[in-house]
């Protein structure tokens, strides 16, 4: 915890320089590690806030990548808050950047995580397709969150067969 109050130290100090010089790119990145710090402290509010100051950077300089990843970030945050839908809804929009720029990591963390929120929402048929887009692309790519996403489709799938099993006894 001390260090990342210190890294936020650092982050402060470039976004001030960022601003100095007018450099847009630069205060989008440290708002965005700002937002992770404060993500990672457990300060979803502060995230959020710097979160959307970031996204609104990458937005002005069309930085379609960053764009991505802030949205996915984003996401997250409101997960972490237990909006599962804000954070859908966030996850869908940094999907179709990823898949729009051709970002394969950006487009399986996008698809893993609405996975993790539709299952929150208990959409479990909807988790189950995006975490096995996720995992298609994972393991295309090498991405050692493949593993992740395998033991989530095996936990989710053998819920969903004790459920249709349960709901086959109950309507005979």
């Amino acid at each position: 915890m001390r260090e990342t109050r210190r890294a936020i130290e650092f982050y402060e100090q470039a976004l001030a320089a960022a601003r100095e010089i007018g450099d847009r790119r630069g205060e989008g990145r440290a708002l965005g590690n700002l937002g992770n710090a404060c993500a990672a402290l457990g300060e979803t509010h502060h995230a959020t806030e710097f979160y959307e100051q970031a996204l609104a950077a990458a937005r002005e300089i069309g930085d379609r990548r960053g764009e991505g990843n802030i949205l996915c970030n984003l996401g997250t945050t409101y997960y972490a808050l237990h909006d599962a839908r804000r954070a859908i809804a966030f996850y869908a929009e940094s999907l179709g950047i990823a898949r729009e720029i051709g970002d394969r990591r950006g487009e399986g963390t996008a698809s893993g995580n609405m996975a993790e929120a539709l299952d929150r929402l208990g959409r479990r048929s909807e988790a189950i397709a995006a975490a096995e887009s996720a995992l298609t692309i994972f393991e295309q790519i090498e991405d050692p969150h493949a593993s992740i996403v395998r033991s989530w489709l095996t936990t989710w799938r053998e819920k969903q067969q004790r459920r249709d099993i349960a709901d086959d006894g109950s309507s005979e």
